[in-house]
């Protein structure tokens, strides 16, 4: 195809030279909803009944939700636990009840399990220090709680104990409640292990007894906090708060002050676990930041996402308790998660595979975010936290802070090419979903390396090109015409004028969503890769342009091909496009010109800002 130059001016091009095609790991975020704040903040876990009512823990209570988190009927759970214990000392122990951690097993039955420990005790007072993990049990749906089991119990001499159970099942009879336990460790200062126990859900009974999944022990590490979610192709990943593991391994003189690190685990059976990975980390290692309090969901598409409270680069004003000096922060990883993927340990910031999710909460004026979770009820991503404000007195305004993400979009667009066919390798003997190369200006040919890909020549006679592409159209079975000389400036030529193109079919627009455009090209000059946007004629009924954006390599080479990118938002500012579609363009000067790889892809708010910010760096 052949079209006039007059309609190129005018067009402002977007450009981003980048080093190679990659899947958009935020699609999700780009649709992110800020739910109604919560008004009792305290480690949030979610849940989903079997009718498909969210099930909240937080604080003090249990909440439901039947309209995605919109609006929450809250149920109080004290009723069913101990307020205080005597122990075997004779001592009476008032009870605090925290890390609230819910699981609906296949039955139905909702279980809560919690630590139960001495209440307002204070470290090294030389006092007793009472510690349990315990779980209350649901038959109607999270109504109402009974049935307190304790799961470990002990008395210590100082603030160590049983910290963060977790619940999931493991197999079709088996669920595994994973905890921390820094009291039967040999106290070398901060070690901890991941323990479990197990119950059987035929028989609705607890084995109590205590095996070890993760042992930080022989890591001198404070393994804690344990979050589990289970791998797509089977088997289970184990998101830890590790402590310092690059210190004991510091060379002399080299002092390492980081404080946590994430680690994970994976494990086939839920039962024996690896040696822990470091995947995410402070950037600066030796500066006493910290990544902590990881919580860990699986996605659709078996992409897993982790999130921490992390206090490098915290903005607001300090508070007297340095937990308070963190926000909140999620990462996903970039493909999906299995049992063979390879994890290369971080040294700083994130391993290789992983990438920073936008921020989701907003960063007030000494603001904290502390006690973080994601969730993936296989619809949405939650994920959620405490908010609040550090003041003189202490904390303000503590609310929890919740967003929704939809994840429809996973399965089948984020990562994946809405343009179909966009590498022509479709289609015998012309490639599908494109329009037809004429043979004389265009081409589809086969190139080593790349396959199948779009050729334009420029040097053909302006007239000839003109008069084959009308007959062309006609008829697509003539015979190609034997080429017409051009002049030696070459300005008669089709390139010196029109230019040759080359369309896709139409596709969808969705309304306010964000693209990105790669696409591969080397060729004797600049070529063009636009996005034309079309809408609804409201009385003809046919489509006309609404909207138009290039794509320009930076820099070319008809020898080596270029990879580049743009972000496009066709209904920002023409919100009644409906459909686009991509065009191919080559003109001056006269020479060879490829495509290949063409893609459009779904993208977030935070790499549109990203690819926008970077247009201004390209020469």
């Amino acid at each position: 195809m052949v079209r006039r130059r007059g309609w190129l001016g005018g067009v402002c091009a977007l450009v981003l030279a980048v080093g190679g095609v990659h899947a958009e790991p935020f699609a999700f975020a780009s649709r992110a909803v800020t739910l109604p704040d919560v008004p009792e903040a305290g480690y949030p876990r979610f849940a989903t009944l079997p009718d498909g009512t969210l099930l909240l823990a937080s604080g003090q209570s249990v909440r439901l939700s039947r309209d995605k988190g919109m609006n929450w009927t809250r149920r109080d759970v004290q009723q069913a636990v101990a307020r205080s214990v005597i122990s075997s000392t004779g001592t009476r122990h008032d009870l605090s009840r925290e890390n609230w951690q819910p699981f609906v097993v296949p039955d139905g039955t909702v279980m809560l399990a919690y630590r139960s420990r001495t209440r307002g005790y204070r470290k090294r007072s030389g006092k007793e220090f009472y510690t349990s993990i315990r779980v209350i049990s649901s038959r109607d749906g999270g109504e109402h709680f009974s049935d307190e089991v304790i799961l470990a119990e002990a008395v210590a001499k100082d603030f160590n104990g049983f910290w963060e159970p977790y619940l999931i099942q493991i197999d079709e009879r088996t669920v595994a409640l994973y905890y921390s336990d820094d009291l039967n460790v040999a106290r070398v200062p901060y070690q901890q292990k991941i323990q479990y126990v197990t119950y059987d859900i035929p028989t609705r009974k607890w084995d109590k007894r205590v095996r070890t999944a993760i042992d930080g022990v022989p890591r001198h590490s404070r393994d804690g906090m344990p979050s589990v979610c289970r791998l797509q192709g089977g088997g289970f990943a184990m998101v830890i708060e590790a402590q310092d593991y690059l210190k004991i391994n510091a060379p002399a003189g080299v002092v390492r002050d980081c404080v946590f690190v994430i680690g994970l685990s994976r494990s086939q059976d839920g039962l024996t676990w690896s040696d822990p990975v470091p995947v995410w980390a402070p950037a600066d290692m030796t500066a006493g930041h910290r990544c902590a309090a990881p919580f860990i969901a699986a996605l659709p598409d078996g992409r897993v996402v982790i999130s921490c409270m992390a206090d490098e680069g915290y903005t607001g004003e300090p508070g007297r308790n340095e937990t308070l000096n963190c926000r909140f922060e999620a990462i996903a990883s970039t493909v999906p998660l299995t049992l063979a993927t390879v994890l290369e340990p971080t040294t700083g910031g994130l391993s290789k595979g992983f990438a920073a999710l936008p921020p989701f909460f907003p960063a007030e004026s000494r603001s904290y975010q502390i006690w973080n979770t994601v969730y993936c009820d296989g619809t949405d991503l939650y994920l959620a936290g405490d908010y609040g404000v550090n003041k003189a007195d202490g904390r303000g305004n503590q609310v929890l802070k919740l967003v929704r993400c939809p994840v429809s979009v996973l399965s089948s667009e984020a990562g994946t090419n809405l343009l179909p066919n966009g590498d022509f390798e479709k289609g015998d003997p012309f490639p599908l979903q494109w329009e037809r190369a004429n043979g004389l200006t265009s081409f589809f040919v086969t190139v080593e390396g790349h396959g199948r890909v779009v050729r334009m020549d420029t040097s053909v006679e302006r007239r000839q090109a003109m008069a084959w592409d009308q007959a062309f159209k006609k008829d697509p079975s003539l015979p190609v015409p034997a080429r017409v000389p051009i002049s030696k400036a070459g300005y008669d030529s089709i390139g010196g004028n029109e230019g040759v193109m080359l369309d896709s079919e139409l596709i969808d627009c969705e309304p306010g969503q964000n693209y990105k455009l790669t696409a591969d090209i080397r060729g004797a000059g600049k070529p063009f890769v636009w996005i034309k946007g079309f809408l609804k004629h409201p009385r003809r009924e046919v489509y006309v342009d609404g909207y138009q954006t290039r794509l320009e390599p930076p820099s070319v080479s008809a020898e080596t091909w270029t990879t580049c990118s743009i972000g496009f938002n066709p209904t920002a500012r023409s919100p009644l496009v409906s459909k686009m579609k991509v065009r191919l363009y080559a003109y001056w000067p006269n020479g060879i010109y490829e495509f290949d790889n063409i893609r459009i892809e779904k993208i977030s708010q935070a790499e549109m800002d990203a690819l926008v910010k970077q247009r201004s760096e390209v020469h």
